[in-house]
């Protein structure tokens, strides 16, 4: 159905399931949100200093340097090393969605407070503060794994997540304002990111 022109994947296999995994990622992302959140109170405060902005610039750079170096044929692997890009893919939307589901109404594109907002720790909150980042970071860094190119992925990981702790950042310090003790005694018992972050 797919092909590959640049011979970039292991077989014809991976050439067919790559795209279609990409888009269905994208796709549940786009859709989880708008089945799950319903409508949402008109937040009574706005605190996103201009987060949602770089998480988009950097997540835009992140993946075309990827993709660039990967065309540039610079620190290439190919085969297992491109599978577990798929893995990694996968581990990332089902992570995402999970945060997001359990998100709820409470889930916007920017960072602000609603009426009723609460600081969530069911599902994978129990564990990480910022689930739907982690499993963003894992799906972007899982493209570049799985169109081959190891120095691709360093940078994208570290791109991308410069843009989230800038976000991350915002969040914390607005949830603190609103929730105060309960949000900090919630961060001394979570990780931010991953285990051990």
């Amino acid at each position: 159905m797919f092909n590959d022109p640049l011979n970039w994947f292991p077989n014809s296999f991976f050439t067919n399931a790559f795209p279609i995994l990409v888009f269905a990622a994208f796709l549940i992302d786009y859709l989880v949100p708008r089945l799950t959140a319903g409508k949402g109170a008109k937040p009574f405060e706005k605190s996103d200093r201009g987060s949602y902005f770089v998480i988009s610039v950097t997540v835009f750079i992140a993946l075309a340097v990827g993709i660039w170096i990967r065309v540039a044929n610079i620190g290439t692997l190919s085969g297992l090393f491109q599978w577990i890009g798929l893995i990694v893919i996968v581990i990332g939307v089902f992570i995402r969605e999970w945060a997001l589901v359990k998100l709820g109404r409470f889930f916007s594109r920017t960072v602000q407070i609603e009426p009723g907002h609460k600081v969530i720790k069911e599902g994978p909150y129990r564990w990480i503060r910022h689930p739907a980042y982690t499993g963003m970071l894992l799906v972007d860094t899982g493209l570049i794994m799985a169109i081959g190119t190891w120095l691709g992925t360093v940078l994208t990981f570290v791109i991308i997540a410069g843009g989230l702790l800038y976000r991350i950042s915002v969040e914390e310090k607005t949830l603190l304002q609103t929730f105060g003790d309960e949000y900090r005694t919630y961060m001394s018992q979570t990780w931010k990111l991953f285990p051990g972050w």
